[in-house]
């Protein structure tokens, strides 16, 4: 859910892309000393690779969906009408 925030305040100018990935590290970091792990043993490098393919996982789950779904005509992308072709009669 903070991802989804974090990701929104990015997407309306609030925040940089650098600046939104250094506050995701600095979130999943929290996580995973909550669980205990310390930075640089292996249950902390566990911890962050499954937080990491988790979000990978979530990102592509939302990008299926949204290809999915269609378009409203009143967002659709206006096509011009093809000019009519007339051929000569030799």
């Amino acid at each position: 859910m903070w991802r989804v925030i974090l990701l929104t305040a990015l997407l309306a100018g609030c925040v940089t892309a650098e600046e939104l990935a250094h506050q995701l590290a600095a979130q999943d970091d929290g996580k995973c000393r909550s669980y205990g792990a310390q930075p640089g043993s292996v249950a902390y490098v566990q911890c962050r690779a499954q937080l990491d393919a988790a979000q990978t996982q979530a990102t592509a789950a939302i990008a299926a969906a949204e290809a999915s779904v269609p378009m409203p005509p009143s967002m659709a992308i206006p096509r011009p009408t093809p000019s009519p072709t007339y051929s000569r009669a030799p």
